[in-house]
């Protein structure tokens, strides 16, 4: 597909739409409180469980800067979005979206209404950085595929062997669950490097077993920071696997990277598929502090107009 991509930089902007989620976590308004970004439309769907710990103060938070707040299943939400886009037409879209408390369904449903259905869209992601938390045994993994039909991905050569593309994170032992599943002949980990905040130790312990089947040579060391430049390195594994094996994206860790993991499939569609795992219970609540700093990326398809988007890999514009 034609994208472009580029650094997302802090500055005054009119959006279109502008999109949070009202949640659980502390930071979930920080981003718009710091960036107070003027929109025709903006909202912040509330999830209708776990409205606990920091919701109240959220919800009320959002109300104050001109959000509305409906609440919406994931399923709801990701026809609600649709419908909210549709009026536009083929016009161009601008759009912020912070990604902090959204979950991964959610996102990938943002995601493949912008790129995948034929519409012009700009779209700056913002990701409102959290403290260090703690790593959790999540428990046993009921299921592992596809974040959603659009990224199930579908390869012309599907006798090549499987390679996985994991990103890893606090979750314990999920990546190692999921290498387990899918059996690739190759592998690759990436990771946060080590910024002296506590994080790299509690990614480390929480991925032990993992570490003893990713030889270290093909562990990346990404800067959470420098989100363009991680982008940059992750499509070029993902396209290098390509030559030789069918890629599967499976990105744990922070919802950045999860982002560049979705606009890395989208440049490949329909290559390139991105996988999550889904557990028996639900993960266990832990509340994410803002730190304070916000980092991005952009992302669209306006040189090249709708008529521009058919299924080619020779089309990586970044600036």
């Amino acid at each position: 597909m034609k994208l472009h991509v580029r650094k997302w930089s802090e500055t005054s902007e009119t959006y279109d739409v502008v999109l949070g989620a009202v949640g659980f976590e502390s930071r979930g308004p920080h981003a718009f409180e710091k960036l107070k970004p003027e929109g025709g439309k903006k909202i912040a769907p509330a999830f209708p469980d776990r409205q606990l710990m920091s919701f109240p103060d959220n919800l009320e938070a959002f109300s104050k800067l001109g959000f509305e707040t409906p609440v919406l299943s994931d399923q709801d939400f990701t026809k609600y979005w649709n419908e909210l886009l549709t009026p536009f037409g083929l016009d161009p879209i601008k759009i912020l979206v912070d990604i902090s408390c959204l979950n991964r369904y959610r996102m990938a449903s943002i995601v493949e209404a912008c790129f995948l259905e034929g519409r012009s869209c700009s779209v700056d992601f913002v990701y409102s950085v959290a403290k260090p938390g703690k790593s959790e045994n999540h428990g046993p993994i009921d299921r592992i595929g596809p974040v959603l039909s659009s990224f199930a991905g579908w390869s012309v050569q599907p006798q090549l062997p499987a390679a996985a593309i994991f990103g890893v994170g606090y979750e314990q032992e999920k990546a190692i669950g999921c290498l387990e599943n899918l059996e690739p002949q190759i592998c690759w980990a990436f990771r946060t490097q080590d910024d002296g905040g506590g994080n790299y130790d509690i990614v480390t312990r929480a991925n032990e077993l993992l570490w003893q089947s990713v030889p270290p040579q093909r562990v990346v060391e990404y800067s959470l920071r420098n989100v363009l430049d991680t982008f940059i390195t992750l499509e070029a594994v993902a396209y290098g696997a390509m030559l030789s094996y069918r890629p599967v994206l499976i990105p744990f860790g922070p919802k950045i990277f999860f982002v560049s993991c979705l606009l890395v499939a989208v440049l490949h569609h329909p290559m390139i598929p991105v996988w999550r795992a889904v557990l028996v219970e639900a993960e266990p609540m832990q509340d994410r502090v803002a730190t304070g700093e916000i980092l991005g990326i952009h992302a669209d398809n306006l040189l090249f107009g709708v008529g521009g988007l058919r299924p080619d890999i020779d089309s990586l514009h970044m600036l």
